[in-house]
């Protein structure tokens, strides 16, 4: 039986600046993930806890960012969906009420009225509910 090569925490440092990683892990799971870099899972999984995370951390973390910047780019739910590694676009309401509180439609309208708060200099008179 062959071993996989070891996998450093350097390596691990490195791969989660890359937002290519997290996409991956997300859309593919920790299985495709670690196969990807060719090593196993379970060492993966020990790396990133090591560094004081989990996958379910840089999941979650790619998810919300992504959500938040295609919702303010006006990407319709069914793309922003499958961009996120969803099956159903229900799943992205359920994750986007779990995250933030709101539904996506109601997300994109309060991102876009921060978005143009910040924007005419307003962003510190107003607080938002999110």
């Amino acid at each position: 039986m062959s071993r996989k090569p070891c996998l450093k925490i350097e390596d691990v440092k490195s791969l989660l600046e890359q937002s290519s990683f997290s996409k991956l892990l997300a859309t593919q799971g920790l299985t495709n993930a670690a196969s990807a870099f060719g090593v196993s899972e379970r060492s993966l999984r020990r790396r990133l806890h090591d560094l004081g995370t989990d996958p379910r951390q840089v999941i979650t973390g790619y998810r919300n960012g992504t959500l938040v910047t295609m919702l303010l780019a006006d990407v319709p739910c069914g793309v922003i969906s499958a961009e996120l590694g969803f099956k159903a676009p229900c799943t992205l309401s359920r994750f986007a009420r779990k995250q933030f509180g709101h539904s996506p439609k109601l997300l994109r309208g309060l991102l876009k009225t921060t978005a143009h708060l910040e924007a005419a200099g307003l962003s510190k008179k107003v607080k938002t509910s999110f």
